[in-house]
């Protein structure tokens, strides 16, 4: 089980995973940049593309794209190069934005998930 908690302000989350806290928070710079810390420190950073509407994200080596499929951007997909290695799809409608629909590849880290989950359902 995953116990989230959103800060005051959208530019930070907590969640609990297996018993270990995990924090996602905005960096001063660049403007637009985000970090995933875990126990073991820094898992993960994410940064906004300057020119279009998607987040570069990197971790353990890799690098990731997490970018809107739909004009209207309630669909999100993740992208490892040419290659989707995952989905995420939010309700339309007011009362249904919080529902998620979460599909990610199974070798991608849970904490990872939920940080990319987090950058489509957070931002803007």
């Amino acid at each position: 089980m995953v116990l989230l908690g959103f800060g005051g302000l959208r530019e930070c989350v907590d969640f609990t995973l297996d018993g270990e806290r995990y924090v996602v928070h905005a960096e001063c710079r660049p403007p637009g940049a985000f970090v995933l810390e875990g126990p073991a420190g820094t898992l993960a950073r994410a940064r906004r593309s300057v020119l279009h509407r998607w987040f570069e994200v990197s971790y353990d080596g890799r690098h990731l794209t997490v970018e809107p499929a739909s004009v209207l951007g309630h669909i999100y997909v993740v992208n490892e190069g040419p290659a989707q290695v995952g989905r995420i799809r939010r309700g339309m409608l007011p009362p249904f934005r919080r529902r998620l629909k979460v599909e990610m590849i199974p070798t991608l880290p849970v904490a990872v998930s939920i940080f990319l989950t987090w950058l489509a359902m957070a931002r803007p």
